[in-house]
Parts: structure tokens; sequence; C-alpha cells
């Protein structure tokens, strides 16, 4: 069953192209069709909304382009009022940048513009100059805050989860070409740099009906404080990333602390939550409820007995840290939000995207996909994640001085906070819930 929130997939507006007006209503319909025998609550798709409906297949025979049954699709979704409710398009709009080109960058919003929070070394972003700390405040000309300006009216966490996304759509374009960005520096000096795109980091894997997503890996060791501390950072929930976090926990089983660095994860198959905290808890533990239409689904951990070359093991016993932010959602969310609540882990970082619902894909016409919700989602003592995200145990700021000094801030709290708990259990001392941050780690 997939979780993933859908503002991660960045979806493109598709060609305004002609349509009859049965064509287009025919589209609204499959939407609504799809949604009425899916939806959990009966309520929510009653007669309310299917007024809307109406209302809506009535306009959308004066105006019947493929664009505005699109359009007309995502008001009728947006009044389900949650998230995970969303049209794919299978094309881009015309003069829209296309291609699998990007800039390697991590990005948070910093009303009104983003902050770069980390810029790959060797990655051509960093090569033309740009770091973490500086400000992205213009793309081709156009100022970063005109792009985010339709969030204005949100919460800042729902900025933060998806400004990022926005901008980087604006930075697609063909691999190799470039693209004229502006920067402004911690000192205040306004800098324009052409940098040249190049493909994401990580392997594009394909799953679920979705449009491909970079998958990036990586696991490594630092030591703080005399404690040996294993990190393991992963971009998406899919399967076939399963062996790869598999092999890297096995790798660090010695640990004395383990950190999952799961920032901007948002979210994939949400199965792969219960392996996943199988190698952290030893006991078939109830991570969430699903309920549906008609009935109710657990979903229970799988504790670890055997390692990926066959040894007998058990799971990981040691302090467990998950680091989040605002671009962490549904799949992550579970997995964090249900090993903090089962006192398992300590979260740390920012408060996550409360978009947390399980949800699949359909076929629409015109050769969309519609991702929509098919189950409400409750953490052990029922409470729901929806809206309000996994709020974090030591939560950081941001600190653009420490941004542009080289260091990653997030993940130095949560080292620190690996290291603390694991010193406190060797000495046989009630566990801590922060510390002060170590010195920068080498991977």
């Amino acid at each position: 069953m997939l979780c993933l929130v859908a503002g991660a997939l960045a979806p493109r507006v598709a060609p305004a192209q002609d349509t009859t007006p049965d064509s287009a209503v025919a589209y609204l319909d499959s939407v609504a069709a799809l949604v009425r025998r899916s939806h959990w609550d009966t309520t929510v798709v009653g007669a309310r909304w299917e007024e809307l409906q109406r209302a809506l297949r009535d306009s959308l025979r004066a105006t019947p382009t493929v664009a505005e049954a699109r359009r007309r699709a995502a008001q009728l979704l947006g009044a389900l009022g949650t998230s995970h409710f969303t049209v794919l398009p299978s094309s881009a709009a015309p003069g829209e940048p296309t291609g699998d080109g990007t800039l390697r960058l991590r990005l948070r919003v910093y009303w009104p513009y983003v902050l770069l929070m980390d810029v790959p070394p060797a990655s051509t972003a960093w090569n033309a100059g740009l770091r973490a700390g500086q400000l992205l405040e213009t793309i081709r000309g156009r100022p970063v805050a005109e792009l985010l300006a339709p969030l204005g009216a949100m919460p800042p966490r729902l900025r933060d989860t998806h400004g990022p996304g926005i901008v980087l759509r604006a930075l697609a374009g063909e691999v190799g070409s470039p693209i004229r960005v502006g920067v402004r520096e911690l000192s205040g000096q306004y800098l324009e740099r052409f940098v040249a795109r190049e493909r994401p980091a990580g392997e594009a894997l394909e799953a679920m009906g979705l449009p491909p997503q970079p998958a990036e890996f990586e696991a490594w060791t630092l030591r703080h404080d005399g404690m040996r501390i294993g990190a393991i950072r992963f971009g998406v929930w899919l399967p076939q990333l399963a062996a790869r976090i598999d092999s890297a926990v096995d790798r660090l089983r010695d640990a004395d602390a383990i950190v999952l660095d799961l920032r901007g994860n948002p979210g994939g198959a949400a199965l792969m939550a219960t392996g996943v905290a199988g190698h952290f808890v030893d006991d078939t533990l109830v991570l969430a409820t699903l309920r549906t239409r008609t009935g109710t689904l657990r979903y229970r951990t799988n504790p670890r007995r055997v390692s990926r070359d066959g040894r007998p093991v058990r799971p990981f016993a040691g302090p467990l840290v998950l680091l989040v932010d605002a671009g962490s959602a549904s799949t992550t969310e579970l997995f964090a939000g249900a090993l903090q609540q089962a006192r398992r882990a300590i979260v740390v970082g920012d408060t996550s995207a409360g978009m947390a619902l399980p949800a699949q894909t359909s076929l629409l016409p015109f050769g969309d996909r519609l991702l929509h919700a098919i189950a409400d989602l409750r953490l052990a003592d029922g409470r729901s994640l929806e809206g309000a995200g996994v709020v974090p145990d030591v939560a950081v700021a941001i600190d653009r001085r420490r941004l542009a000094l080289g260091q990653d801030p997030e993940f130095l709290v949560a080292a620190a906070v690996a290291a603390s708990r694991a010193r406190a259990a060797q000495l046989g001392r009630p566990a801590p819930a922060g510390a002060a941050p170590p010195a920068r780690p080498t991977r």
C-alpha cells in the first residue's frame, strides 16, 4: 500500500489542449467515482460533495479543455480537506522546463525565499560557487518570492513542506543546460551564477504507478564523546532500497547508537516501515491502525532475527535517533511517530509535514493518474498525524551562520543526542533528552 505525500511528486500542469465537453466532464466524473468508491468516510463524499461536483460539471462544459478539467478536478479534491488527493498529469505545460536535469540542493523555506541547507561538494552548484547558508532569491531573473507567493496564506510549516518542491520545479530542465540563479550571501552581497543542471543524486526508481523517484541512499559512521555512531540516510521508502537498508543496519549492529536521517523523505511503500522498524524493535509492536471503508488493518513490526547473510541476530537495542523536517511525510511520519510514541526512538529536527494517509494511484483519461487516499491512519493510541505531524523531542532552529561554516546543525544535534544517550546507557544513568552539538563529523 502506498503512503506518499503528493507534493513530493512535483507534478507539472499539462497543456491546455481542447477536448469535447463530454470528455472533459467524463474526466471529472472519473475522479469523483474513484474517490467515492474508495474514501473511508462516506459522510465526506456525501450530498454536499456531490453538489460541488455537479456545479463543476456545469462550469466545465463552458470551457472544455484538458487543463480546465484538471483544474476542476483539483478543486473537487481540495474540498476533501486532507492530503494525498491530487492529479498527476501525463505531460508538461507549453513553455515549462522539461527534462531530468536539476540542481543538487537541499532547500528550506526562509520566507519569502529559500535557504540552501546543503550543496554537495563536486556538484555543479558547488562548482559554480553556491554554498549552504545562502538565500536563493531569483531563478532566471524571476524572484523566488513571486514563486512562493501562493503559499503566503498557509501556516509556516506547510510553506516549508510545499515550498522546496515549487522551487525545484522552477529549476528543472535538460541535463547539462545552464540556468541563471541569484543568491544572497550571509554578508548581504547578492551574486548571480550560471549553473549547469545535472541528474538528481541517487538512482531514479519507479514503483506503484508513480513517476520515477530519485532514491538517495547513504550509510556511514562517526565518533563523538568516545561513542561510535552509525548513520543511515535514504530519500524515499521504495522496496528497491530494502536490501540496502538491511545491509547497512547489519554493518552498524556494533555501533553504540544509530541515527536515521529522514529529512525530506516524502514516504513511499507503507509496509516497509514494519520491516525497517523490526531492525530496532524486538517485539510485534503495533505501529498504526488503518481504517478503510470495509475494515481495519494493523501495521505491526516484523522483528529481524536473521541478517542478510543468514546469521542469527537480534534487533539493534542501542539508542535510536530519527532526524525529520517539514519535508518528512507519510510513511516517514508513520515510522517516526510510532517509534516515538513507543519510546523506542527520540525525534530531532523540525515538525514533519502532517500528511500521513495511505493512498494508491489509479488511471484517469488523457493518460493521467489520480493519487487518492484510501484509509484513515492512527497511531496505536488513536492519535492522527494528519495535519499535526510528528513533533520532535528536540527541536533544532535554522542557523545560517553554522550552515555557512559548512556545518549541518540538525545532524550535529542528532549525533550529539545519540552519543549522550549511548553514554548514559553505558553508565546506567537516565538518558538525557539532548546534548550540546559535537564537532563536525566526517563521513
